[in-house]
């Protein structure tokens, strides 16, 4: 017989029978650790869940919410305790957000503009050397006179217009005034959140037109021009090379924070309320949302008020 191979039957597909053995690995190789990529809504959101475990996790607070939206969608919500995103809480120091946005409405419908002096806008005979824009930066003036100038130009309890030109395209439902006092839900809050961040639209609505925004958006007042400053309706915040825009607000139960970065990006800083009246902020690192949170203060005993329970408090 000639040389060839063996007529014994295998398994083995005719092709495999001319491949060379392979031996059996007899040591262990060493494979170094592989990374796990997430995305940024995983990582938001894996944050999120450890940040508001974490501020429930002393007591100082009953109930932690966290809406995180990005453009034109909630990117992240996270809610624990005794609040959720259709928990109504008051949220005096936002009211003045909502007489910033109605102003900028009238400017941008040609009915009022930032430099035109209050009481000229008021209908007073004589001008009282304070601009629009100086109350609408905080510069001088008080807030309320901006929610009297929006009355005198519209027609309209400063409650009405709001709730017309502002909640009602956003599909605010649960907001209202109540006894003189703004209450309002997570969820409407993340309608308002999403407008500002998706130049000022909400689905189907919209508030103001994007050039708008960027006005609004804009530093408008600052000590120096190497120094943050103010934009409508917000403080500026300068760090590291980039640029901020927030507002604080805070009652007897709840504390609040709305934050963004320019760019589309913001910080996400929860604020928890404290027994000796102070706020704690919890520095969580930037990430391209904008946010709104809220939380809960725990229950206090009973002490003696020091001011009228119908006053309305502003943020900053």
């Amino acid at each position: 017989m000639g040389a060839g191979r063996s007529g014994a039957q295998t398994d083995l597909a005719p092709e495999a029978l001319d491949r060379p053995p392979v031996a059996a690995p007899t040591s262990k190789i060493a494979v170094g650790a592989i990374t796990v990529v997430l995305s940024t809504s995983q990582e938001v959101d894996n944050f999120a869940a450890g940040l508001v475990q974490g501020l429930m996790a002393d007591g100082r607070a009953n109930g932690v919410a966290v809406f995180m939206v990005q453009e034109d969608h909630v990117m992240v919500q996270r809610n624990l305790g005794m609040i959720g995103p259709d928990t109504r809480f008051t949220a005096d120091g936002l009211s003045g957000l909502f007489d910033t946005i109605a102003a900028m409405q009238l400017v941008e419908h040609g009915k009022l503009t930032t430099n035109a002096d209050i009481g000229t806008v008021l209908g007073e005979a004589a001008p009282r050397g304070i601009s629009v824009e100086q109350i609408l930066t905080r510069q001088a003036g008080d807030p309320a006179l901006l929610e009297q100038g929006i009355e005198k130009i519209s027609g309209m309890k400063i409650e009405d217009y709001i709730a017309k030109e502002i909640a009602g395209p956003l599909g605010m439902k649960a907001t209202a005034w109540r006894d003189g006092r703004l209450e309002t839900t997570m969820t409407d809050l993340s309608h308002l959140a999403t407008a500002l961040a998706n130049d000022g639209a909400f689905e189907n609505g919209r508030i103001l037109q994007s050039d708008t925004i960027v006005l609004l958006e804009a530093t408008h007042a600052a000590p120096d021009p190497a120094l943050p400053g103010r934009a409508y309706g917000f403080a500026e915040l300068r760090r590291n090379g980039w640029r901020g825009l927030q507002r604080d607000g805070r009652t007897d139960e709840f504390a609040f924070r709305l934050r963004r970065r320019a760019r589309r990006e913001a910080w996400l800083y929860p604020a928890r309320a404290r027994p000796d009246g102070g706020v704690v902020l919890a520095r969580a690192g930037s990430w391209p949302v904008r946010q709104i949170a809220a939380c809960r203060a725990p229950q206090q005993k009973p002490q003696r008020a020091t001011r009228s329970p119908l006053r309305r408090g502003r943020g900053a």
